[in-house]
């Protein structure tokens, strides 16, 4: 069951950058290809963008999940807020003090949802959560292209009539978790069922 993200280097926090960056690279070389030699069944195995998960951006999950056919929080990116129109709907996705109109950085900002939000698990072939009627199939593909066994996805819901009237009655995707934690009785237990169908074998 792979949880690993990155290779943790106390033993190099006090090195030149240079030479951290370095052991840090040859590292995760080594768990990479440790991880890919594994005879075993392996619960998100490693990939090129990642060790156990793929390391997307927001932005690249937002449109993953939207090439699943799944509503998606709109958004903007910009290259510099400073120069950037946008809207008053939407709002940065890090904190003011990290990107705001002042700063000059790569900004994304997203549509501010006010409504309620909801989870949806997907392990395995099964997926679980109060939205599983509505978007099993669109997660189940999010799943399978982003390759990963086991992925969380936030819902937040929109206050525009438009969107509630909608087929996805204004749920949209707003975060994916390709690592989330057993928080309920009935995500471990879809944890512990994804395990024994990995184990069992196709």
């Amino acid at each position: 069951f792979n949880r690993l993200v990155a290779p943790p280097l106390p033993q190099y926090a006090k090195a030149r950058p240079g030479d951290r960056d370095y052991a840090s690279c040859e590292i995760t070389a080594l768990w990479l290809s440790w991880l890919a030699s594994l005879k075993c069944p392996v619960v998100n195995p490693p990939g090129p963008a990642g060790l156990g998960a793929p390391a997307l951006s927001q932005a690249e999950w937002l449109h993953a999940a939207g090439a699943a056919g799944l509503p998606i929080q709109a958004y903007q990116f910009t290259t510099d807020p400073r120069w950037t129109p946008v809207s008053s709907d939407y709002s940065p996705s890090e904190p003011e003090g990290d990107s705001g109109p002042g700063r000059r950085r790569p900004t994304l900002y997203v549509e501010e949802l006010r409504g309620p939000r909801t989870v949806a698990l997907v392990a395995g072939s099964t997926v679980h959560g109060p939205l599983a009627f509505l978007f099993k199939e669109q997660l189940a593909r999010l799943a399978l292209a982003t390759h990963c066994d086991l992925l969380r996805v936030t819902f937040g819901r929109s206050s525009t009539p438009s969107d509630v009237g909608a087929a996805g009655r204004g749920w949209k995707v707003v975060r994916c978790d390709p690592f989330p934690q057993g928080e309920t009785s009935a995500g471990i237990d879809a944890i512990v069922h994804l395990l024994e169908e990995k184990a069992a074998g196709p």
